[in-house]
């Protein structure tokens, strides 16, 4: 069997671990792209602990998420799912992950994600939209496409994996990107698939390999 793997971070970013193969020819490769867009500037995070940013920029977290905002920092920390965080560690500038916040804590203005927040990173808030994630879910899966056509394969079967974080986002659109990826792979590939809470896969062009949110993994199969 051959199989080839794509992801995409809604927003966002990340693929599937490589998926094991029973072929000495067998071909597999890991896709991530991006898909949400620059809301702010890249500051580096002088407080945090775990998966808490207690600062940036120079404020308070939560401070900060409300000024960019406005009005919508009223329904945090639900609103956050159209404004995650894209954080890296300077040394390595490729190896970037997005976080969605989870709760928020008014007292000490400090925000909690779905994934560590290094301290000493850079981080820069995010803006998701139903066009570039859908967009990334079909460069996602044309790459994996490419890549299985490279071992001289056609996909049989795709395996999806969304982050819950786009099906709150999208709601009903989520559809698009499924009918995305089917039209990317091919009609007659069989599409099935779950949503999870968080991604574990390698980047497209570095292999950086971390804990992705708002994430679509997919996994093509041939034999």
């Amino acid at each position: 069997s051959r199989s080839s793997t794509g992801g995409v971070v809604g927003g966002a970013s990340a693929s599937l671990p490589p998926a094991r193969s029973w072929s000495r020819t067998a071909g597999r490769c890991c896709g991530c792209s991006r898909a949400h867009a620059s809301r702010s500037n890249a500051s580096p995070t002088p407080r945090a602990a775990g998966n808490v940013l207690y600062e940036l920029d120079g404020m308070p977290a939560l401070d900060l998420y409300e000024r960019y905002l406005g009005e919508e920092a009223a329904q945090l920390p639900a609103s956050g799912l159209l404004y995650p965080l894209k954080v890296w560690d300077a040394a390595a500038p490729e190896n970037e992950v997005v976080r969605t916040i989870l709760a928020i804590d008014r007292e000490a203005r400090s925000l909690t994600f779905a994934g560590d927040v290094p301290q000493g990173w850079e981080a820069r808030l995010m803006r998701g939209t139903f066009f570039r994630l859908t967009e990334g879910a079909t460069a996602a899966a044309q790459h994996a496409k490419q890549s299985l056509a490279a071992a001289g394969c056609e996909p049989e079967a795709c395996i999806v994996v969304s982050c819950v974080g786009r099906r709150l986002l999208m709601q009903q659109r989520t559809e698009d990107e499924i009918d995305a990826v089917a039209n990317a792979v091919g009609r007659t590939t069989a599409v099935a698939g779950f949503y999870s809470y968080g991604e574990i896969a390698p980047d497209n062009a570095t292999g950086f390999c971390g804990l992705h949110n708002q994430t679509m993994t997919l996994t093509l199969l041939a034999e």
